[in-house]
């Protein structure tokens, strides 16, 4: 079921009512729209039915999921975000409440089953992050669901075969050779790996403070959490390989600076980075969500590899409790975690990615021990059920939105109207950590938000995916 409303507000005080008739087999409804300083849609609501509403400044224009699964309950929207001035499309989508599952497993099959459709090749970490999200999912829950997919899109590339030399920065933010050598526990993997650390931390330029920089052939070079976590989970790795205990340090000093120049010590919250304006010494305006999700995502991979207790483990984690405590400070009352997280969070939008690899970390953390609090716990639960909403039956396609490392100022405006992005989603369990707790959310290929999911199955591929037989 889906409808199309119209509606240009020219006025922020006045008063519009449209009738819209939408049928589904006999059931029909009629959608009233009411225009004062917000836009509020109503309709009667089916029961044992939910809603999903749209918007579009455009119908040239992918629809942005303003609010998923309603219920028959509530059959109402207030939109903060267009009202005076503003004209556009909404649409109304109409699914029965059986067709959503908050189950992980499920809703991790029918996001990859996406991923499988485009089948990309294209060498970019996103597409190298979603590989990861595959691998790790197979790794935790014991079956072999992506991996042989996984493996098989590696080696047609010609060049990522045990043993070959594969760069640390192709593609950069990540280190996909790492989970290769996890998942299929081949050790001619590792010593390209520690060659490649070792060629990382001798040829990456930095700070005058020693800070490890991001270069970018179009703007230069800058302070980036995204640069960051790579290079500091890599250095910890390469110690647990080598037991060369200088690879720890190195990890734990990363920390140490970009901590000193990027965070505001009055929130905890950090800069996304710094040397990209027109004064290459001011921080990069404001707090981002998905910035956010990098940093965390950083400090409990290098956890995971640095020795238990040592002088190392013991800094960073307590870097990461302390950042938890900012972005629990920061999580609005839906449960996400908004696009400027400095900022109230009806000044941006809910950020499904930048939600989804803190709720994923935040996860890997409670379970591994880093973090021990039922603050930590009921954050990750309450997250986890908010982001269902943006994955919802058919994958919707949303824009992704510009790092504000790279953006110069913020725009208010800018913020309030840039699109959420969808996320790739695979689900992560432990045993020790129930339903919904524990499930790994990585950032899509930008060039699947092109692709709608249109209810085809991925054996359409000629790259079946296994059935799942055994329940986790």
């Amino acid at each position: 079921m889906t409808g199309l409303i119209k509606i240009k507000v020219r006025f922020a005080l006045c008063f519009v009512l449209l009738s819209l008739s939408v049928c589904e087999g006999l059931a029909q409804e009629t959608v009233s729209i009411s225009v004062s300083s917000n836009v509020v849609l109503q309709w009667p609501g089916l029961s044992n039915h939910v809603y999903s509403v749209l918007w579009t400044p455009s119908l040239t224009n992918e629809f942005q999921v303003l609010k998923a699964r309603i219920p028959q309950s509530e059959s109402e929207h207030v939109d903060p975000f267009h009202a005076s001035g503003s004209q556009g499309f909404y649409k109304l989508e109409r699914q029965p409440e059986s067709a959503f599952s908050s189950d992980p497993l499920v809703v991790a099959d029918r996001v990859a089953d996406r991923v499988i459709l485009k089948n990309s090749n294209a060498r970019l970490y996103t597409v190298f992050l979603t590989f990861e999200a595959m691998l790790e999912m197979d790794r935790v829950t014991g079956l072999n669901t992506y991996s042989n997919y996984v493996f098989q899109r590696i080696g047609s590339r010609g060049d990522w075969d045990p043993g070959d030399v594969i760069k640390y920065d192709s593609p950069p933010f990540c280190h996909l050779d790492y989970k290769l050598y996890q998942t299929s526990g081949d050790t001619n993997y590792l010593p390209n790996f520690i060659a490649q650390s070792d060629l990382y931390w001798s040829n990456i330029t930095r700070s005058v403070e020693g800070a490890v920089l991001h270069y970018d052939k179009k703007r230069g070079s800058g302070l980036l959490l995204d640069r960051l976590q790579d290079y500091t989970s890599r250095m910890a790795q390469t110690g647990m390989f080598t037991g060369d205990t200088n690879y720890y340090a190195e990890c734990a000093e990363q920390f140490h600076l970009y901590r000193q120049i990027l965070r505001d010590s009055g929130t905890g919250l950090y800069s996304q980075g710094r040397g990209w304006l027109t004064d290459t010494n001011e921080l990069s305006p404001g707090a981002w969500s998905r910035g956010h999700g990098w940093l965390i995502r950083g400090m409990v991979e290098s956890l995971l590899a640095l020795p238990d207790g040592s002088a190392e483990f013991v800094e960073v984690q307590g870097y990461l409790e302390e950042l938890a405590d900012a972005l629990l400070a920061v999580q609005a009352p839906d449960d996400m975690w908004h696009q400027l997280i400095h900022l109230p969070p009806e000044e941006s939008y809910p950020d499904s990615t930048g939600t989804g690899l803190i709720l994923y970390n935040l996860a890997v953390a409670l379970d591994e021990g880093f973090l021990v609090g039922a603050q930590y716990y009921n954050a990750a639960q309450q997250a986890y059920a908010a982001l269902l909403d943006y994955v919802p039956p058919k994958a919707l396609s949303c824009r992704p939105v510009p790092a504000p490392a790279r953006s110069g100022q913020w725009s208010r405006t800018f913020a309030r109207r840039a699109a959420p992005r969808m996320a790739v989603v695979t689900g992560h369990f432990a045993s020790s950590l129930p339903v919904p707790a524990k499930c790994f959310w990585m950032p899509c290929h930008d060039r699947l938000n092109e692709y709608r999911c249109t209810g085809v199955n991925a054996s359409s591929t000629g790259l079946e995916r296994p059935a799942r037989s055994d329940p986790l």
